[in-house]
């Protein structure tokens, strides 16, 4: 089989990183404009520094989900560059990240092709030849990053496929968790997913194993609903507990008034 040595793979991959580095900078040259959505990002990402988080969230309807503008604002700090720099910055590494995962992702569904360098090489073409996604990096944009989460929770899913086990699973729910905080419809995916992998997927495993599957992938969903059923009744039992109290209080009010009146 025809593969890579550890550091041929490292020199593609750094190869690669570069290559669409500078496609991302000659985007950016074929369109010097930042978009609309672009400029509330920018917006809310300086008001977060200068004013905090709630000032952020009230720059517009975009940044009602701020996590996006944070980041930006986070990396200028730490980075000392200008908002606008970073947020370009930021989403040139979700590209490259997303790039990276797409051709691990496409060399793991090919482990049986007998060229391994093929994959690789086709699979990085592709993704810079990819005109409908190469065409948005320039834009300052959330779903760069939904995109790479969403690409990384696909090569987790394959991990666990292969390896099911619950430390595969629990990372799995994390990055679609975190990946639902640049686009909510991520965590569609975290229910939608693990349903349909019981019903139609792991087709040589026997039903009660598919439903051990089926709750390790959703155990932090889980783990979340009995947390919240936990903290409901709680809240119920210190509700009436509070109630009682009241109720005692009265009838103990009622019987001084009546009593020593």
């Amino acid at each position: 089989m025809k593969q890579f040595t550890k550091v041929q793979t490292l020199i593609f991959y750094v190869i690669f990183i570069i290559a669409i580095s500078l496609m991302f900078a000659w985007q950016r040259h074929l369109y010097p404009y930042i978009n609309r959505d672009g400029v509330t990002y920018i917006q809310a990402a300086a008001a977060f520094l200068n004013h905090g988080f709630k000032a952020a969230v009230a720059i517009g309807d975009q940044a009602q989900m701020p996590f996006f503008p944070i980041l930006v604002a986070m990396l200028s700090k730490l980075m000392h560059l200008s908002v606008l720099s970073a947020a370009y910055l930021l989403n040139n590494m979700f590209v490259c990240l997303s790039g990276i995962l797409f051709v691990l992702i496409i060399k793991n569904l090919c482990q049986s092709t007998s060229s391994q360098k093929t994959i690789l090489f086709l699979s990085a073409i592709i993704w810079l030849d990819w005109h409908a996604y190469t065409s948005w990096w320039p834009l300052v944009m959330r779903d760069h990053g939904a995109m790479c989460l969403l690409l990384l929770s696909a090569y987790c899913l394959l991990k666990f496929y292969h390896q099911p086990n619950i430390t595969r699973a629990v990372v799995w729910s994390l990055v679609l968790i975190i990946g639902a905080l640049f686009r909510f419809e991520l965590g569609i995916f975290l229910v939608l997913v693990p349903f349909v992998l019981s019903v139609f997927g792991f087709s040589d495993n026997a039903k009660r194993q598919k439903i051990i599957y089926f709750l390790k992938l959703n155990i932090i969903p889980i783990v979340c609903l009995l947390l919240g059923a936990l903290l409901f009744a709680a809240k119920i039992i210190s509700a009436e507990k509070l109630q009682g109290l009241r109720v005692a209080y009265i009838v103990d009010s009622a019987v001084n008034y009546f009593v020593f009146a």
